[in-house]
């Protein structure tokens, strides 16, 4: 077991056997705190708030001494906030991802040597904000990004000679990608027209 930090982040690690050493284990995990040195270099009255935070999990089992099985997940999210009330200026993003793969490495007595791997991610991103100086302006936008994955990846080596080896594969993916996309706009003007053409 490892825990720690750094100049941006705070991180855990632990790794392990079970089930007689034929299944291992790895899992980390970050937090950034970027949000708490922030303070310290925004002007006052200003808010910047950038934070961030990730876990990997990874578990992989030997079913025999050709095949193995893992199990792999990442998990992310990131959010920023920046507010200047004094020029009416309001940003933030939030964004998310999970990422899964599940795989199967296989190796035959002649060389052949195979992994397989089905995957599944999702992406998500909202960011919205504006500016405001009332009465005259006010911009405000939103924007929400929605990515699926799914698909399948197999490669495959198999040597056939002792300064050759013969290298193939194939993968599928499906994505699917949703926008949402807003942006209200206001502007007044207080020119009066005075008759001139």
């Amino acid at each position: 077991h490892e825990v720690g930090d750094s100049f941006v982040s705070a991180f855990a690690r632990s790794n392990g056997r079970f089930a007689n050493g034929r299944g291992s284990y790895f899992i980390s995990g970050r937090r950034g705190y970027l949000d708490l040195l922030a303070d310290a270099v925004v002007d006052e009255g200003e808010e910047l708030e950038p934070r961030y935070a990730d876990r990997f999990t990874s578990v992989g089992y030997s079913v025999n001494d050709a095949l193995d099985i893992s199990l792999e997940t990442l998990l992310a999210a990131d959010k920023v906030r920046f507010a200047d009330p004094e020029e009416g200026e309001a940003f933030g993003e939030d964004s998310e991802q999970q990422h899964i793969w599940l795989a199967a490495t296989f190796e035959a007595d002649n060389g052949l040597l195979s992994r397989t791997a089905l995957f599944t991610s999702n992406i998500e991103s909202v960011e919205d904000g504006g500016q405001v100086n009332a009465p005259a302006e006010s911009v405000v936008r939103y924007f929400d990004r929605d990515i699926d994955v799914l698909g399948i990846q197999t490669d495959w080596t198999w040597p056939i000679g002792d300064r050759q080896v013969l290298e193939f594969g194939a993968s599928y993916r499906d994505l699917s990608v949703d926008f949402d996309y807003r942006m209200n706009s206001l502007r007044r003007s207080d020119f009066v027209n005075n008759g001139a053409p």
